[in-house]
This record gives C-alpha cells, structure tokens and sequence, in this order.
C-alpha cells in the first residue's frame, strides 16, 4: 500500500479531460462563455455550492465570471482543470458542473 502511495504521488503525467461524454439524457462537456449566467446562478446558490471548497468572493457574480474564464481558458492549456459542465442533452442547457481534483 505504501508503495502505491509512493507511486501515485511521482506520477506527473497530465491529465486528458474529455471534450464531452454523452448519456441518454444528458451531455458532460467544456464549459463555455455562452453558460455564464446559469453557472453564477448555481455558484451563488449557498444550498447547491455547500460541499464545494470556494472563497468567499469566489461565491460573488464576478467571482463567478472570473472562475468560469479560468475553466474556460484551462482547456487550452497544458494543465487543464477536470471540470465539465453537465448539460442537457437536446437543448444543451447548462444545467451543473462536475469534476475531479487530486487529492494529497
């Protein structure tokens, strides 16, 4: 088990984040520029962000902004933020975000 840790914590290959996944129902992709006013809504919203870890002026509508052109801008890079928006399938409405995040 040690070893594994060890091992895990040595690997610095980066990471591929999909450009979508598709369900059924619902579509996991990039965020976009064009979701800006849903995903203020949903990062404003205390009830829906209380698991999430954000400052408190990260929790603000420019807050918002700023945290969405980063997600944004980090596809591009060569150290992307996992991150997706999930979206509705046929109307491609953001609806959330989902992601991972390494921990350690």
């Amino acid at each position: 088990m040690a070893r594994m840790a060890e091992d895990m914590s040595t690997d610095k290959k980066p990471i591929t984040v999909p450009a979508e996944i598709v369900t059924r129902r619902l579509k996991l992709r990039h965020h976009r520029s064009e979701d800006l006013q849903r995903f203020t809504q949903f990062i404003t919203d205390p009830v829906a962000t209380r698991y999430l870890v954000l400052a408190d002026d990260q929790r603000t509508a420019e807050g918002a902004a700023r945290r969405l052109r980063a997600l944004v801008a980090s596809y591009a890079s060569g150290q992307p933020v996992f991150c997706l928006a999930i979206a509705d399938r046929p109307t491609d409405q953001y609806l959330g975000t989902c992601g991972l995040d390494a921990v350690g």
